[in-house]
């Protein structure tokens, strides 16, 4: 199972040592964009300096945005390789998220939707011929070194039996416990934080969760 380091962040200058930290153990990595009112909590979130920063490797942004069909256009403009937005940003109706997904995948990006804890994966069953990816929040969205929620796991496996062929990440709580259970329910990724940054050694502890 891949493992995306999860950058959630206040500063540039923290945005910058973490992924100088593990950037070249990493795949690629996860940006969250929390904007304090879809999540409680506004990171870092400066389009411009995120879009001149000069990555060895390539990077998904996750963002935790209200109305993300108007607040998810100025991050087009990013070299991002995928664009997560959420089903509960602007719940109901099927027309705003096909609009959003088509114009992301007009700027050359993968896309992907995210759930929180308490969404079925049914939402999105409408989508998965559409999207390139599903993030599975099993931690509710906006802050790092949250407790994993085991309840999300059969959503796994809801999707695969709707023939999803798209990765299946899931985000949140990950070290290597939960790292386990998740990939054994059949998730292809994992976003990880505080499992790495908290560590003495963030890059053995990201070598570490690579090889489980």
């Amino acid at each position: 199972m891949d493992v995306f380091p999860s950058i959630l962040v206040d500063t540039f200058q923290d945005f910058e040592k973490r992924i100088r930290l593990v950037e070249k153990e990493a795949a690629l990595f996860h940006i969250d964009v929390g904007d304090g009112i879809f999540v409680p909590h506004a990171s870092f979130q400066d389009i411009e300096k995120i879009s001149c920063f000069q990555w060895e490797k390539p990077f998904e942004l996750h963002l935790m945005l209200k109305d993300p069909d108007t607040t998810v256009i100025p991050w087009l403009v990013t070299p991002a390789k995928r664009i997560i937005f959420h089903w509960e940003a602007k719940e109901g109706s099927h027309t705003w998220v096909w609009g959003l997904i088509r114009r992301i995948q007009a700027h050359g990006k993968e896309v992907g939707i995210a759930l929180n804890p308490k969404t079925s994966a049914e939402k999105i069953y409408a989508f998965l011929n559409g999207i390139d990816a599903a993030l599975i929040m099993s931690v509710e969205p906006g802050f790092s070194g949250q407790s994993f929620m085991p309840e999300v796991l059969p959503k796994i496996a809801a999707l695969r039996e709707k023939r999803f062929s798209g990765m299946i990440e899931i985000d949140g709580g990950m070290n290597e416990q939960t790292m386990k259970r998740a990939k054994d329910a059949g998730a292809d990724a994992a976003a990880a934080a505080s499992a790495i940054f908290d560590e003495s050694n963030p890059q053995e502890a990201l070598r570490n969760l690579s090889v489980l």
